[in-house]
């Protein structure tokens, strides 16, 4: 990973921020939009994916792991698996790789938020199947109907928020 990534992680204004962005991410994780039984909609990808965008992959992939290990630590929902924190760092990662120190394109953020759909439909289904016992291809028709709903509500929330935060030139520093 290069050196300006990494480098980002020694700036206080960044660990602060970040800080702030983690907490606002477990916060969210616990506020969750349900328009039907089978479709849960979550806001914490927006704190974490801003941090990705401002702070780059490494803190991207720091910060969504720390983000999963506290959400578990505070509500622990079954055994702890560490692929669903590979999970988040991977997608921490992209987002960082492609929102990075660039102009905020809504190609860009189709991108990473299809990442994480990819990552939503295959990997987490096969750590499902693999922790509880079901089949892959059982899972896998209802987790990628519920994911492809969720990719553009997640574009259209993401890309809205960071114009106006933009505007608003939050920003500026």
């Amino acid at each position: 990973m290069g050196r300006q990534y990494i480098d980002e992680i020694k700036n206080v204004k960044t660990l602060t921020v970040s800080a702030m962005l983690i907490a606002l991410a477990v916060i969210l994780s616990y506020v969750t939009i349900v328009p039907s039984e089978y479709l849960h909609i979550g806001l914490a990808f927006l704190p974490k994916e801003v941090m990705a965008a401002l702070f780059g992959p490494f803190v991207g992939m720091l910060g969504n792991g720390v983000v999963d290990i506290i959400q578990y630590a505070i509500r622990p929902t079954g055994p702890y698996f560490f692929g669903w924190t590979f999970n988040a760092m991977l997608i921490g990662l992209f987002g960082g790789l492609i929102l990075y120190k660039k102009p905020v394109r809504l190609w860009r953020v189709l991108l990473v938020n299809g990442f994480e759909a990819l990552v939503n439909i295959f990997l987490a289904t096969w750590w499902i199947s693999i922790l509880y016992g079901n089949g892959f291809m059982a899972l896998f028709p209802m987790r990628a109907i519920k994911n492809l709903i969720q990719y553009p509500v997640n574009v259209i929330l993401f890309y809205a928020i960071w114009k106006i935060l933009e505007r608003e030139k939050i920003f500026k520093n």
